[in-house]
């Protein structure tokens, strides 16, 4: 073995920085076998203690510089994923690392980079680290609470000091592989333990990533707060799936005081919506042909008030239908265009000389 990929801090999926300790015996350790660390400190920005964890560089002059670190990073996490630009500092591999990249895409795109190096100098992207370290750990205090509230019993999740993933221990007899397929079925996003190893010790855990903002309200199809974004249904019906089911899930919160008062408002503005058009049919059966006997108006000068009279309802059918059921809209219509007929036949006093 030559060389070592590694990432320290946050890594996915378990979230967790090695202890500095162990990085500095880590480093320790490849300068005594002469091994090449490549470090990708991808989200070592995203901490959310009061400082930020070391790179395993940072130790390089604690050994007077025989150790061979090569540090990447990039902004893809904490910027942009749509610029695509990274960084490395190879040490002494700066010529090879150079040719390879030449060989490689010969050359970046100029205008991002310009861009880039602007909002550091001009002290933007540290602003912007501490918002989105900010949002970060709260939208990770929500999901740990989501997770402890709606998943069973016997599970268990590491508390992040930074990124963006959640690792997720389930009870043993479940399968991850199933609980990533029927959340798939959801389009809600869980990685399965399994293909974070070569073995199925990780088989009955799952990670979830935070990193998306929670919406201020929760979809309904979401039995609680945060269910839909934990993947908590699914989760449920794959245990369900299992023989021995030794969990016992939270129960689901009631919703009949809302459905209740739901159907009370939609009862009061469908009555109010059929007195409308009760109101209408006698307005255009029986009013009007008085009020043009009155007047000596034609039935020709009449059929422009008529329309109006039933456009006008319309819309205002339209708009209070917000308030009830479409079938309770429907009813003041079809009263309504029932009364036009009737008016349209009704006898009408003769006109006076």
């Amino acid at each position: 073995m030559k060389a070592c990929v590694l990432l320290p801090n946050f890594p996915n999926p378990m979230g967790s920085p090695v202890p500095v300790e162990r990085k500095r015996a880590l480093v320790q350790l490849a300068v005594e076998r002469g091994l090449t660390l490549i470090e990708s400190d991808i989200y070592g920005e995203l901490y959310f203690g009061e400082q930020r964890p070391p790179v395993l560089k940072s130790f390089d002059a604690e050994f007077q510089g025989r150790a061979d670190i090569m540090l990447c990073s990039a902004f893809t996490k904490t910027v942009a994923p749509g610029y695509r630009i990274g960084w490395v500092a190879p040490g002494r591999h700066f010529l090879k690392t150079q040719a390879l990249k030449f060989r490689t895409s010969v050359a970046c795109p100029m205008v991002t980079q310009e861009v880039l190096a602007q909002f550091i100098a001009d002290g933007g992207y540290d602003h912007h680290l501490r918002r989105l370290r900010a949002a970060l750990k709260t939208q990770m205090h929500q999901m740990v609470d989501a997770v402890a509230r709606h998943f069973p019993m016997g599970c268990r999740l590491s508390l992040p000091q930074g990124g963006m993933m959640l690792w997720i221990e389930l009870p043993r007899h479940v399968d991850s592989r199933e609980v990533f397929a029927l959340a798939r079925l959801e389009h809600i996003g869980v990685a399965p333990g399994a293909a974070f190893s070569t073995t199925r010790r990780f088989d009955h855990f799952i990670r979830l990533q935070y990193g998306e903002p929670s919406p201020r309200r929760p979809r309904r199809r979401s039995a609680g707060s945060g269910r839909s974004s934990i993947g908590w249904p699914s989760a449920r019906r794959a245990m369900r799936r299992q023989q021995a089911v030794t969990c016992a899930p939270m129960p689901e919160p009631t919703t009949h005081g809302a459905d209740s008062r739901y159907a009370w408002m939609r009862l009061a503005a469908t009555l109010a919506l059929m007195t409308i058009g009760s109101a209408a049919m006698y307005v255009i059966a029986v009013v009007l042909p008085a009020v043009q006997a009155e007047f000596g108006v034609k039935r020709a000068d009449a059929s422009l008030p008529y329309t109006l009279l039933m456009v006008g309802f319309g819309l205002g059918g339209v708009m209070m239908g917000k308030l009830a059921d479409r079938f309770g809209v429907m009813v003041p219509v079809l009263i309504g265009a029932a009364g036009w007929p009737a008016a349209s036949r009704s006898p009408r006093p003769a006109a006076a000389c």
